[in-house]
């Protein structure tokens, strides 16, 4: 009997993503962007030593491309700033760095070359006033290291590796 049910809520729930993903096409996507960020984040921010892959910005320049601002910001809130209120990790500077990111994203709207010129432009301001934010508060080489220093490797990596790709699929699936 319980089987059933879980079947049941099983089919349920893959019914429910399939007409979503033929009818809400860019509210899919972006729900399942924004679910494995937040995973992500979770995941990240769980240990004892958290680590920002910084994900969450590369990905909200990338919505803010294909579907729009107001993606882009739901998209730092509750991607980026949530999981790290709710584990415990907001201070100065976070409130600081989520009004920024914020701002940077919507000036990468105002611009339409490549998403890899574009996406480095906004990953090397928002680290760099990031670190001069982060300095200010005196935060130690070595947290400066993981919480900014990581992270910006790993947007390089992103508008390296996946910036194209990625846009172009969110492009085609939310024109089609």
């Amino acid at each position: 009997m319980r089987n059933i049910r879980q079947i049941r809520f099983f089919l349920i729930v893959l019914l429910f993503l399939l007409v979503a993903l033929l009818f809400y096409k860019a509210l899919f996507i972006f729900t399942l962007i924004m679910i494995l960020s937040i995973a992500l984040q979770v995941v990240s921010y769980k240990g004892d030593i958290k680590f920002n892959f910084g994900h969450v910005f590369f990905l909200s320049i990338l919505v803010q491309r294909g579907m729009g601002i107001a993606y882009s910001m739901l998209l730092l809130i509750f991607a980026g700033f949530l999981p790290k209120a709710f584990a415990g990790d907001i201070d100065l500077k976070s409130l600081a760095t989520l009004p920024l990111e914020i701002v940077i994203v919507f000036l990468t709207s105002l611009f339409t070359q490549d998403i890899f010129i574009i996406g480095m432009v906004a990953a090397i301001l928002n680290y760099s006033i990031s670190f001069i934010v982060a300095k200010a508060s005196g935060d130690s080489v070595p947290e400066i290291l993981a919480e900014i220093g990581l992270p910006f490797m790993m947007n390089i990596v992103y508008l390296m590796s996946l910036a194209g790709p990625l846009e172009t699929f969110i492009g085609f699936v939310t024109s089609v």
